[in-house]
Formats: C-alpha cells, sequence, structure tokens
C-alpha cells in the first residue's frame, strides 16, 4: 500500500512539475514577444521603451574652389580660396554655416550669395533641376592662372560642373578639374567669367 502511494505521489509531482515548466515557457514566450527587439541597441525592451536613437551626423558634401598662382601648389602659390558646403539643414539664406569674405590687397575669390561676397558658402543640393553658385575673381596682378576645383561626398544623382562663360563651356568636375587661364584682355579677366552648376540627375 505504501508503496502504490509513494507512486501515486510521484506522479502527481511529476504532472505539477511539467505544468509549472509548461507556465514559465508560455510566461517567457509572452514577455518577450510583447517587448520591442527593433531598437537601436538591440536589445529587449518594454513597449513605448526603446532608448532613443542617437542622432545621426549629417551628411555633407562640399565643393573646395583655389585659385592658383601656377601648378606647383602650396600655400606660397595659392591666391586665394573658398568652399561651397551641402547639407539639408542649411538654407539658402544667409546663416551660420556662412562666413563673409575678407578682402586681400592681391588676388580675391569669392562666392556671391544675394550679392554677398562669402568665403564659405552653406546651402541645400537641389531637391530637383540644378543650382548656380556665382563665382567672382578681382583685383589679377598677373596673365596666368590656375582654377583649381574639388568636390567631395556628392551623392550619385548628383553632378558638379564648372561653367566658363568666356570660352562659354561646361566641364564635369569629377572629384577634381583644373582650368588653366589666361587674363590678357578684359573679356577673359571679367570678375564673373566662372561658376559652379549641382545639378541633380
Amino acid at each position: 500500500m505504501l508503496s502504490n502511494k509513494s507512486a501515486l505521489n510521484g506522479q502527481k509531482c511529476k504532472v505539477i512539475f511539467t505544468n509549472m515548466k509548461n507556465i514559465i515557457i508560455a510566461f517567457c514566450f509572452l514577455l518577450f514577444s510583447c517587448q520591442k527587439t527593433d531598437c537601436p541597441d538591440g536589445r529587449y525592451h518594454k513597449p513605448g521603451t526603446c532608448p532613443e536613437a542617437e542622432p545621426a551626423t549629417p551628411v555633407i558634401s562640399k565643393i573646395s574652389v583655389q585659385l592658383l598662382l601656377n601648378d606647383k601648389g602650396g600655400a606660397e602659390n595659392t591666391a586665394d580660396g573658398v568652399v561651397c558646403s551641402f547639407s539639408k539643414d542649411y538654407s539658402y539664406n544667409i546663416g551660420d554655416e556662412d562666413s563673409y569674405k575678407w578682402n586681400n590687397y592681391q588676388e580675391n575669390l569669392a562666392i556671391i550669395k544675394d550679392t554677398n561676397a562669402l568665403s564659405i558658402n552653406g546651402q541645400p543640393l537641389p531637391k530637383s533641376g540644378s543650382d548656380t553658385i556665382f563665382l567672382k575673381i578681382w583685383n589679377y596682378k598677373q596673365d596666368r592662372y590656375v582654377l583649381k576645383i574639388n568636390e567631395e561626398n556628392f551623392p550619385k544623382n548628383v553632378k558638379v560642373y564648372v561653367y566658363d562663360a568666356w570660352e562659354k563651356r561646361t566641364e564635369w568636375v569629377h572629384k577634381e578639374y583644373n582650368i588653366y587661364y589666361t587674363t590678357l584682355t578684359p573679356e577673359e579677366a571679367n570678375d564673373y567669367r566662372f561658376s559652379l552648376i549641382v545639378e541633380k540627375i
């Protein structure tokens, strides 16, 4: 009799243990299925408690233009330079991302924005079509120069061109482009001879 009671108690304990195990498994399944798994840190969190993602660093595209006295390079052979940056956080108006141009005693290069001469210009990329960035070069002191243009970090659907109004020629700036030009005549030395075109294709 005692042996039968022990066997019966053992079966009851086994059933209780099995039921408890199933309850725990079901509880864990419900717990994890109700939590978010798509949080930036890759960990489980209760609904509505996902930590805020770190703000993404804005992508900035850039064009730099240097007016060189010759093709030897180096600061001693650079007359002046400007930078134009592009970001969705910038506007077409004069803002904190812009810097006004200070005149040099020698050659001067500036970006013209709303009649203002800038050494640093910030603006958004065009959403469609193209934008023109007007360059002004004045106070020439010699008859030959090199205009060095570099572009970086532009999306594949945006291209940068340089336009030469004297030669009526547009060239694609692919990473880097150099223009060798003379200022022998007033037409060649026109202050607004060059401009940049940023086009969304």
